[in-house]
């Protein structure tokens, strides 16, 4: 037998086979496992709620196919077949909606047809004499400043104050306002530029200058003092616009504001300016639009302000409670020696018995029985 070489001997025990122990994974390689864990458990709940919505959609989507047949599937149709579910089945609005929404994602999915789902839904929202749009409630530029001033002259309040002060003076929607860049903000003519895309409605991707004046008589309000202070409290590489607030530091960390605490920024200041019901991101919207007319603003200037491309869709931003008609009323007509019982020979600036309102576009004034002359 040649040295070295092994022998099978009968009976013996085999050795045991040797067992390799993988080393201890480095603190980051365990870290990455867990984040890969933890990936792998959203991405199944994502692709969980995924296959229930398109079970739910599934669904909609085969009764509908099995009641329109072989007939080409068209916009009436769905209408039809909605307005018609609706009434059997006794479909509140929001459960409406939520058909609608099902029935598109089936048709989008299954069978490659797109249609407008916002215009769907415009046509069930007029036919459905159930439905009530719930109007936010307008939080005016003056109850904005009002606010602002209120929170007196803290670093704190900074991206606060401009943050309601450019979304009131632009009336812009949340998603144009919310993730500006401090590079869309520069310095101007008594006043701050605020470069705006109008995502919804301008469809050429050019941005809006808005115009946000300078309140040089209060500091605590004024923009340009406000932006020009915030710009040495901000980290040289901030590239968003809100930013929140490190009270050790005394100075904004590199965190945007995420949109529910811009939206309770709004709410805030309704709340403390005394606005009743529903209060939302839109009402500044509304409010700025109020604001615009109850200063003898035209219908242009309205839509050009709030980038809406419709004089209806504009004019439904106006508040048309009472108390702004009231306030209207005072702005338009101010006389100084009206005597009870006459009309005041002042309205407008002239003093020739002519009544001329300034600055009004589609207004109604109601004067009442006219007095009857003398002799």
């Amino acid at each position: 037998m040649e040295l070295g070489a092994e022998e099978n001997i009968v009976g013996a025990s085999p050795s045991p086979p040797q067992q390799t122990v993988s080393p201890p994974l480095p603190i980051d390689s365990e870290e990455l496992v867990e984040e890969q864990a933890r990936a792998f458990e959203v991405e199944a709940a994502e692709s969980a709620v995924s296959r229930k919505t398109t079970t739910r959609s599934d669904r909609v989507g085969e009764k509908f196919m099995e009641s329109i047949g072989n007939s080409p599937i068209s916009e009436a149709q769905i209408i039809a077949w909605l307005g018609k579910i609706e009434k059997e089945e006794s479909l509140a609005p929001p459960t409406l909606s939520v058909k609608c929404s099902l029935l598109l994602r089936y048709l989008r999915l299954r069978k490659n047809i797109v249609m407008p789902q916002a215009r769907i839904v415009s046509v069930l929202k007029n036919k459905n004499a159930r439905y009530h749009p719930q109007k936010a409630e307008p939080v005016t530029v003056e109850m904005v400043i009002s606010y602002v001033r209120s929170l007196g002259d803290d670093d704190a309040f900074i991206a606060k104050k401009l943050y309601l002060l450019i979304k009131s003076f632009s009336a812009g929607r949340a998603s144009e306002i919310d993730e500006l860049s401090i590079s869309d903000v520069s310095f101007a003519e008594k006043g701050l530029c605020v470069k705006i895309l109008r995502e919804k409605t301008d469809k050429t991707g050019e941005e809006t200058p808005v115009f946000v004046p300078q309140d040089a008589e209060n500091p605590v309000s004024d923009p340009v003092r406000l932006f020009s202070r915030y710009k040495e409290l901000v980290p040289p590489d901030a590239c968003r616009l809100f930013l929140y607030f490190d009270p050790v530091t005394k100075r904004y960390k590199n965190m945007p504001i995420g949109k529910n605490s811009l939206a309770k920024i709004i709410t805030e200041a309704g709340i403390s300016c005394g606005v009743k019901g529903r209060i939302t991101s839109h009402s500044t919207r509304r409010g700025a639009a109020t604001s615009f007319v109850r200063h003898g603003g035209s219908t242009e200037g309205l839509m050009h302000v709030g980038g809406w491309r419709s004089a209806n869709v504009a004019r439904r931003y106006v508040d048309s409670s009472l108390e702004t008609s009231r306030r209207t009323a005072a702005v338009l007509v101010a006389p100084t020696d009206h005597v009870p019982g006459s009309l005041p020979q002042t309205l407008g600036g002239t003093t020739n018995g002519t009544y001329v309102l300034q600055g009004c576009t589609n207004c109604t004034v109601n004067f009442g029985t006219m007095p009857q002359k003398q002799g």
